[in-house]
């Protein structure tokens, strides 16, 4: 069989073998878009419900963290100090309406602002967590046009504290994150009741959304489902409050997401319909022309050569020629076919590598200039690779981290190091900020110039966000623990006031010098925890500063205007807390001693205080050049409550306690040193 002329083929084939392929690939293109959008939308949903779901649960734990402080802190006795402890809590916490305090009776036993007391509490709270109370259905307020609940935690005591919670700061919250997004996102609790919804009206009417198909509907391993209601089809996503049992919903209108597809999905289609038109006719045109009839002449001029004769070129080439010079372009084709086969296949597997990697990759020039970035590295800055082309590093990182990746990339070059690593922060399109892990290499070519540089960015803001929260706790609890040795120092000085004050109504000599021994004893012990207080390491106690403010005090105390003087003598030692105390107090109580029994009929005299720290052990010597110690003296069978109380800290010091006599009386405890622990500061707060 002939085949057919090749201007046939043009006449009657050429229009409807390019614009049907045209058609099918713009409806193919608008289906994988439609797709996409619906997916990256579909995760924008699911995030922002989780995101809002994660802000909700960490409200309301912040709320009711205040509240268990309250109820573990506040006073216990007398109604009228309740009620002012809880006013003053009701000032500090703006997002409270009012609190109460309900007895394991569950009746009202104060409450601020002020209601009827004594009356029984109509609430019953569901079980939230532990010790904290829910009552899940929001109550709507017509006159302050507020969303409250109530949420309560109850004491060891059985009492309960109540609280009405305002909900407002945390809808506008959650409005504001909401309106990043394109989905309308609505709050309610596990049955339905409406929390937060962008239409006022279905809050204040205690709208009930258990019947809503994204309530209750399996959303699948997507995470998110597309659902019809209301004579719509939206697409939707939901999170759940764990702790709460409520529910973030997150739904856009599957008509309003894929709107911005159908403008230049029409307008592509228009176009490349008027451009293969157009193309078609000028290229059966100029194929006729140009092509049919010079071909088919360059064939029959070569069939009809002999040896010696002359190429003459033919005026009316036919097709047969055609296929002759079609069957040699084929075998060349075919040839041409094989390799570009393995260079398609390498670049695939290159690209499959590249573009799904779980880690961002980019192609940089020598400049820092982006040649290429796959998928998840757009996801990291936000940018597409239509954007990214325009860019260098430097317009998307933060100026403080440039200069170190400049650095590296000019060891890069300069070198001829492999490759370079640094934490570095990118600035996303949206203005956010984000961590990776950078790594840089650089490929070379085969005279050993870099061609360009291969970048891997690992996303770890996570982990950055994490180191942040840990550092703030830290420092969080190192202020609680510094006022909690402040508070007990205040507590203790308040205690010594008042023996002070009882003191003034005694004249039995011997119970004033009780009390005053009482007041030395509480001063040993706040004193440390004033050095605690003041020091820089909250788990030790340095020693020279503390004997330095203690001794002196047990010398204006108690030396009755004689002239007795102290010598210190004290290695650089540091105690923790459990050994601070009871090694003040033995101190305090050999110093005392001292100062009652050494010099009697004398109006002059030394005390020597000495501490040395030698192979872990720590010596604690105290003597004075007095009158001595009696010849039958027992340290175990002493009645002395004082000496009883040495012996007694000493064994709580598991140390060794031993006297010496000489021209005075001296006193020595020998214990272990005790290295500070990384959880001393924990164990002081328990305490």
């Amino acid at each position: 069989m002939i085949p057919g002329s090749i201007a046939v083929i043009l006449q009657r084939g050429l229009m409807r073998r390019t614009l049907l392929p045209a058609v099918i690939c713009l409806v193919v293109m608008a289906l994988v878009m439609a797709k996409g959008q619906e997916q990256m939308l579909g995760r924008q949903n699911e995030e922002l419900a989780k995101r809002l779901a994660h802000y909700v649960e960490h409200y309301m734990d912040g709320v009711w963290r205040g509240l268990e402080h309250f109820v573990d802190t506040s006073p216990k006795p007398g109604h009228a100090v309740r009620r002012e402890a809880l006013g003053e809590m009701l000032g500090l916490a703006a997002q409270l309406e009012r609190v109460l305090l309900v007895d394991s009776s569950n009746t009202v036993v104060a409450s601020v602002p002020p209601a009827p007391e004594g009356v029984d509490f109509p609430i019953r709270f569901d079980e939230a967590s532990g010790r904290r109370l829910l009552l899940s259905r929001p109550i709507y307020s017509a006159q302050t046009a507020k969303t409250t609940v109530f949420i309560g935690v109850r004491a060891l005591s059985g009492e309960t504290l109540v609280a009405e919670l305002d909900l407002s700061e945390m809808t506008a919250n959650i409005e504001t994150m909401a309106a990043l997004g394109l989905g309308e996102v609505v709050v309610c609790d596990a049955y339905g009741n409406v929390i937060s919804h962008p239409d006022a009206r279905q809050v204040a009417t205690q709208a009930n959304l258990g019947g809503d198909r994204l309530f209750g509907m399996d959303l699948g391993s997507a995470g998110y489902a597309i659902f019809e209601q209301d004579e719509g089809i939206y697409l939707g996503a939901r999170a759940p409050v764990k702790v709460l049992g409520w529910k973030v919903m997150v739904s856009t209108p599957v008509g309003e997401a894929l709107a911005p597809l159908l403008a230049p999905v029409v307008g592509a289609a228009s176009l490349m319909g008027v451009v293969f038109l157009v193309l078609t006719l000028m290229l059966r045109r100029e194929l006729h022309r140009r092509i049919v009839r010079p071909m088919a002449a360059v064939v029959h001029g070569l069939d009809g050569l002999t040896p010696g004769a002359q190429y003459q070129p033919s005026e009316n080439p036919a097709f047969s020629e055609l296929a002759r010079f079609e069957k040699a372009i084929v075998a060349m084709g075919e040839r041409i076919q094989e390799g570009e086969a393995i260079l398609r296949e390498n670049e695939r597997r290159f690209r499959a590598l590249f573009e799904q990697a779980a880690v961002g990759l980019t192609q940089c020039t020598l400049e820092g200039r982006y040649l290429r970035a796959n998928r998840r590295f757009q996801q990291i800055v936000g940018y597409t690779m239509d954007e990214l082309r325009r860019m260098t590093f430097r317009d998307i990182t933060d100026p403080s981290d440039i200069p170190a990746e400049e650095q590296g990339l000019e060891a890069l070059q300069r070198s001829g190091e492999a490759f370079f690593e640094q934490e570095k922060r990118y600035v996303r399109k949206d203005g956010g900020l984000i961590w990776v892990h950078l790594s840089m290499s650089a490929v070379r070519g085969e005279e050993g110039r870099i061609l360009y540089f291969i970048g891997v960015a690992e996303d770890i803001t996570a982990r950055k966000t994490a180191e942040q929260a840990l550092l703030a706790s830290l420092a969080e609890k190192e202020v609680l623990l510094r006022e909690i040795h402040h508070r007990v120092k205040n507590n203790l000085q308040v205690i010594s006031s008042l023996l002070y004050l009882q003191s003034d109504h005694l004249q039995d000599p011997e119970a004033l010098a009780m009390f005053q021994e009482s007041r030395n004893r509480i001063g040993s012990m706040a004193l440390v925890h004033e050095e605690l207080y003041r020091s820089g390491d909250l788990s030790s106690v340095p020693v020279e500063p503390y004997l330095q403010r203690l001794v002196p005090r047990l010398l204006a105390a108690s030396c009755d205007g004689r002239d007795i003087s102290c010598k210190l003598d004290v290695d650089d030692v540091q105690l923790v807390v459990d050994q601070a105390i009871p090694f003040g107090l033995i101190v305090n109580e050999l110093v005392t001693n001292s100062l009652k029994h050494a010099f009697k009929g004398r109006e002059r005299g030394e005390v020597a205080v000495s501490v040395r720290l030698k192979g872990g052990e720590i010596t604690l010597r105290v003597e004075d050049d007095g009158v001595g110690l009696p010849p039958d003296f027992d340290l175990e069978g002493t009645a002395t409550l004082g000496m009883q109380l040495v012996v007694q800290l000493a064994m709580q010091l598991r140390g060794r306690l031993c006297v010496r006599q000489g021209s005075g009386a001296a006193f020595e405890c020998v214990f272990q040193a005790k290295e500070p622990s990384r959880n001393e500061s924990r164990e002081c707060v328990d305490r």
